[in-house]
């Protein structure tokens, strides 16, 4: 399905193809139910999943920004091709967050997780692969979010029970879709028999900054705000220079190029 989907809550969100107009408003239901609202944080701290790539980059800039939020990032090391230059992308910014804000954004933690497991990425159907990622992937990344969430909760002494990804407007893949998130929310609270939990993108649910961004809007708001995007790793490839050849590059081209910026 493409255009527009709106939840019970009037949130409108640009669609993916995997958005269900039908099926999101059912799971707001449940999720409304159950603890009176349908999407928000609990408390001031929240864990973060960042990668090194621009648009969780960008995103904990906003929410510094515009929130009070204490952020908690975590970084996977995850037997990409490009982890080298990713988790080189994360200590930039762990440090330059850091730095400027060491009493809201502290608490970094990197884990080394195969996502998929290595023996676990032999696929015969490659266009399968292209078109709708590794299976579970996602979900497997923002499960680990959620034990980090809980792990620091004891050793902090409060309740984390929000995790951030920086899934934007424009992903593509099925597990890019707000119904994927409010899927994986509803299953983290069943799971856990503690409905208070939340895995959400803020650029794409608009109920925390009032609307959903694209990966151009994220570019125009780093070039405002002065964040060095040139630090930031989105190739795949395991190469220093970014490739431009890999749908990820060609997604930052054409998000530079829409912004009117030079690519960096």
């Amino acid at each position: 399905m493409k255009g527009t989907v709106k939840s019970k809550n009037n949130l409108f969100v640009s669609s993916n193809k995997e958005e269900e107009a039908w099926l999101l408003p059912e799971i707001d239901s449940i999720l409304r139910h159950r603890r009176l609202y349908i999407s928000k944080t609990y408390g001031k701290h929240i864990i973060i999943l960042m990668s090194g790539g621009l648009d969780s980059s960008v995103l904990a800039s906003l929410l510094l920004d515009k929130t009070k939020y204490v952020l908690h990032p975590l970084f996977i090391r995850r037997n990409s091709r490009a982890q080298l230059w990713e988790e080189r992308g994360y200590d930039y910014f762990y440090k330059f967050y850091n730095d400027k804000f060491p009493t809201r954004f502290n608490y970094g933690k990197k884990i080394e997780v195969e996502v998929p497991p290595k023996d676990l990425k032999k696929y015969r159907n490659i266009e399968q692969l292209k078109k709708y990622g590794h299976p579970m992937r996602n979900v497997v990344i923002q499960a680990l979010g959620v034990q980090y969430a809980a792990n620091l909760s004891s050793e902090l002494g409060v309740d984390i029970r929000t995790v951030f990804t920086a899934t934007v407007s424009d992903d593509s893949f099925p597990h890019s879709s707000l119904l994927a998130l409010r899927a994986t929310t509803l299953l983290t609270c069943i799971e856990s028999g503690d409905w208070r939990w939340n895995v959400a993108s803020p650029l794409l649910d608009d109920s925390f900054f009032g609307q959903i961004f694209s990966k151009t809007d994220l570019v125009r708001y780093a070039i405002k705000h002065n964040i060095p995007l040139k630090y930031t790793r989105t190739c795949i490839e395991d190469t220093e220079e970014q490739c431009l050849k890999c749908p990820e590059c060609l997604s930052r081209v054409k998000a530079f190029k829409e912004a009117g910026a030079c690519y960096v």
